[in-house]
């Protein structure tokens, strides 16, 4: 099957046609050597120019036609394939070190949007949303609270604690629940492209959704933890700040004891699941903005621009906020 190809002109592309009707675009001045063309499955373009054999030379343009018994047209000599040139190897990325690990990336990127049919930058968004709900996740099944109560008994160190995972608070259910659902959609939309503006729709409010659910239970843990350091501290003035203080703090010196001290508090998988979620809010958000999806209701005649480019994006968020505050307020 002959190659198809597109080109982008005034801002705007058409195609796909093939190569003996671009010959012939090109002749008749409708495609300019400043255009862009790529070819059909790819997302890399190429200045027109640049294409061997899509322009006649300028000395086959200048020469007097040939006599001929059969008149030709520039369809006619047309090739059935250009040659689109591949990007020019330079010191930067044909070196080692830095410059070599760049260029790899740089390759990824580039193969992975042309997989996709994603800009690289929308890929890099899909991709580093994607990577911040895996690993929160995983920060899900993390410690998020964990309380330590310490004391010297008789020369013997006591030590008695517990600690909470994530997935064992109602915020952590939700988390793991509404993580694995968005990464889910996000990995089906990329092979079903009418999905994948929905699913950035769908994991940017979800973002916004937990980082607000998420923040309020870090303010709970924190402060329950702080009011209990409090109530420690209050008992110990209380048995030592009466008459019997000063007895009771030789007897705990004599026996080789120590008054019971509070460790512990919120836990790093908890500050990671918060950081996490703003990541991937703002990663689909962005995502979301460059690959907009568009609903009937914020469609109709009268409403700006911007209202029916970006009107279900906002309402997406608007929705998980304003669930995330609910959830909250109920719960706290």
């Amino acid at each position: 099957m002959a190659k198809q190809y597109y080109y982008e002109s005034g801002g705007k592309e058409f195609g796909p046609i093939g190569a003996v009707a671009m010959k012939a675009l090109a002749a008749n001045g409708q495609i300019r050597p400043e255009d862009l063309i790529r070819e059909d499955g790819t997302t890399r373009q190429v200045p027109a120019k640049d294409v061997k054999g899509l322009f006649a030379p300028p000395s086959a343009a200048l020469a007097p036609p040939a006599p001929s018994p059969v008149a030709s047209s520039p369809a006619a000599a047309a090739p059935e394939v250009f040659t689109i040139p591949e990007p020019a190897v330079t010191p930067s990325n044909a070196g080692g070190g830095t410059q070599a690990w760049i260029a790899k990336a740089r390759g990824l990127v580039q193969r992975g949007s042309e997989s996709t049919n994603l800009d690289p930058a929308t890929f890099l968004l899909l991709v580093g949303g994607l990577a911040a709900l895996v690993l929160l996740l995983l920060a899900d099944l993390g410690t998020w609270y964990s309380i330590t109560v310490s004391q010297r008994m008789f020369g013997q160190d006591v030590t008695e604690g517990e600690s909470y995972r994530g997935i064992s608070y109602t915020e952590g259910k939700w988390v793991f629940v509404g993580a694995l659902a968005a990464a889910a959609w996000v990995v089906v939309g990329v092979g079903q492209k009418n999905w994948l503006a929905g699913s950035f729709l769908y994991a940017g409010g979800f973002g916004a959704f937990a980082v607000v659910m998420l923040l309020a239970r870090h303010h709970q843990l924190a402060a329950d933890f702080d009011s209990k350091q409090k109530n420690l501290a209050a008992e110990i003035q209380a048995t030592t700040g009466n008459i019997f203080g000063k007895f009771t703090v030789e007897s705990v010196r004599a026996t080789d004891s120590s008054f019971p001290t509070l460790s512990g508090g919120v836990g790093l998988s908890l500050d990671f699941a918060v950081l996490l979620a703003i990541a991937a809010a703002v990663a689909f958000v962005l995502a979301g903005l460059r690959r907009t999806q568009t609903f009937p209701f914020f469609q109709r005649p009268g409403l700006p621009w911007f209202v029916e480019k970006y009107g279900a994006l906002a309402s997406a968020l608007a929705l998980g906020l304003l669930l995330g505050i609910a959830f909250a307020v109920v719960c706290y």
